[in-house]
């Protein structure tokens, strides 16, 4: 009851503050203008830069990989071979960088062990689908071509994503399972965007007043989508026609997320073609929480939990 007072707390706290200024304006829906203006000043937002006294790890070091491509990587402590997680940023595709998650990664590498790699892909709208699901596959071929340089096992490797890095680790995994390589072994999915079409419940129940609105989802995908089909599964992994042969898979939803809906039906759908498949919902929480250290308990609490689900989830013998 305390944890639920506490979540309760925070949520009002952020959506009173924080949340109220990141509010979306509607028009941006119509109006080029005004989504010109929102997208520069969602892209002005600061992210904490002081990861590395925080939450030091072994060795921290960046890379170009590609035109346009940069990520930042993070071994741990140990001689390894450790896991080997590729993080993937949220933004609605159209804000992010390597800042953004920083905390989120270290954390990672700390407590699951992990030698992390943190993707800078190519942001929308002056790249739409499918840059950055090229990049963050690329990145993917990098991590593993470089994983004994990363103190590596690439016989563990782990996609992860929030928002719409969900997605992108939704689609790197059904682009690889196609593909027949890199051999993920794990697809860890926080509060993922998934379907284009829009259709679950909670977009509707939680359409306003909830940190992400219904009318951002729809200017997110209508930013990302371009000119592709918005029944491409690489676009939008709800619309995969079968899910068979996906890597196993962890999701995370939260309660108030408008997004809720479409990661517990994607996630059943994995445990329905096969996959085995860990479910879990935050009570009373927000879209994106995951990612904000310092302002809800439930992030360090919940990502401690997952570092403990992932290790765990590959010490267990292959599908």
């Amino acid at each position: 009851m305390e944890t639920r007072t506490q979540t309760a707390r925070e949520v009002a706290l952020f959506l009173e503050g924080a949340g109220r200024q990141r509010r979306f304006p509607a028009a941006a829906l119509s109006d080029p203008a005004v989504a010109e203006q929102y997208v520069a000043r969602a892209r002005a937002g600061n992210y904490p830069t002081d990861g590395a006294s925080r939450l030091p790890v072994r060795r921290v070091s960046e890379h170009d990989i590609a035109k346009g491509v940069r990520v930042r990587t993070y071994v741990p402590d140990g001689d390894g071979p450790h896991p080997l997680l590729v993080y993937f940023h949220g933004g609605g595709f159209i804000l992010g960088n390597l800042d953004m998650h920083d905390l989120t990664c270290r954390f990672l590498a700390r407590e699951a062990g992990a030698s992390v790699v943190n993707v800078d892909y190519r942001l929308a709208p002056e790249h739409r689908f499918p840059a950055a699901l090229d990049d963050c596959f690329a990145a993917v071929e990098w991590a593993e071509a470089h994983a004994e340089e990363l103190c590596a096992d690439t016989g563990r490797l782990v996609v992860m994503g929030s928002s719409a890095g969900g997605n992108l680790a939704a689609s790197v995994a059904i682009k690889a399972r196609d593909a027949g390589r890199p051999k993920i072994a794990l697809q860890v999915l926080v509060n993922p965007l998934l379907d284009s079409a829009m259709r679950g419940k909670s977009l509707e129940t939680y359409a306003h007043g909830h940190f992400l609105e219904r009318a951002q989802v729809r200017f997110f995908w209508d930013q990302y989508i371009g000119d592709a089909p918005k029944d491409d599964p690489l676009l939008s992994p709800a619309h995969a026609e079968s899910l068979a042969g996906l890597p196993r898979a962890i999701v995370l939803t939260s309660e108030l997320d408008p997004l809720r809906d479409e990661g517990e039906l994607y996630a059943n759908r994995l445990a329905s073609a096969g996959c085995r498949v860990q479910r879990f919902r935050v009570p009373g929480q927000l879209h994106g929480f995951l990612g904000m250290i310092d302002a809800f308990s439930d992030a360090r609490v919940w990502l401690t939990r997952l570092a403990d689900l992932m290790v765990t989830e590959l010490d267990r013998p292959s599908q």
